[in-house]
């Protein structure tokens, strides 16, 4: 059995008296991939915004490979190996896509030592297999502002994962995504969780389908169920708070 990369231990988190996560309690194996779900407010967004530090949990403990992190800097979390990926692209666009992803190496986030930073022929070419990977290395020399909202969320993907952190986690990747690039992008969240943990947040649960091995269901800040996609879909409860209006929501 894989050891734990994630833990999150009896989590609360209280927001101007509004209990956001409310004694949430879950683990993720080291090469994992985790799907999170859940209604709008479940604490889903919430929840990565305290594991990468964004701000600090109300009690309970966050471990990241049996080191507690909670309350620790942002900086300091990136710098342990998790990274995320959030809902609305955050891409330069008056710079080329290669130049994005130059950002995106470990220990080169800012624009400008990233422009004034040399790349070596080793980092061009880890650049490059990882655009080929995101379907983006025929446009390596565009500016992100001629993409589409997809290609912009692949590159956000590629970034983080030009990061080679060890934990991903992914805030609903496929947003404003055409079909194909959401079957796409399923592919590569599944290669991309054959070298690392990944955690994504999803609404569209067609999507979830082709990835999830476990899903976790969130509602009211806390863990409503847990299991795999058939689980998940043949649980009562979920069902009745959750996942009826998931699937009415992706059939339409």
């Amino acid at each position: 059995m894989a050891a734990n990369i994630l833990e999150i231990r009896d989590l609360v988190d209280v927001v101007s008296h509004h209990t956001i996560i409310d004694h949430l309690d879950f683990a993720i194996e080291e090469g994992e991939l985790r799907v999170l779900v859940g209604p709008n407010g479940a604490g889903k967004t919430t929840l990565i915004d305290l594991i990468t530090g964004r701000h600090r949990p109300t009690a309970g403990q966050i471990l990241f490979k049996g080191e507690r992190i909670d309350g620790r800097a942002r900086h300091e979390i990136y710098r342990l190996g998790i990274s995320r990926k959030f809902q609305v692209p955050t891409v330069y666009d008056n710079l080329t896509v290669f130049e994005n992803m130059s950002i995106g190496l470990r220990g080169h986030r800012s624009v400008f030592s990233s422009l004034g930073y040399r790349i070596t022929p080793a980092a061009a070419e880890q650049i490059e297999r990882i655009l080929a990977e995101i379907n983006l290395l025929e446009r390596a020399r565009d500016e992100a502002l001629t993409l589409s909202h997809g290609e912009k969320q692949w590159l956000e993907i590629g970034m983080v994962v030009a990061s080679d952190p060890q934990l991903l986690l992914l805030d609903e990747p496929t947003t404003g995504m055409t079909r194909e690039e959401t079957n796409a992008t399923a592919r590569l969240i599944r290669d991309i969780a054959k070298t690392r943990s990944v955690m994504v947040v999803e609404h569209d649960m067609s999507f979830v389908r082709q990835i999830a091995r476990t899903i976790t269901v969130l509602h009211q800040g806390g863990k409503l169920a847990e299991g795999s996609v058939r689980d998940v879909e043949n649980n009562p409860r979920v069902a009745e708070v959750y996942l009826g209006k998931a699937k009415i929501s992706a059939a339409s």
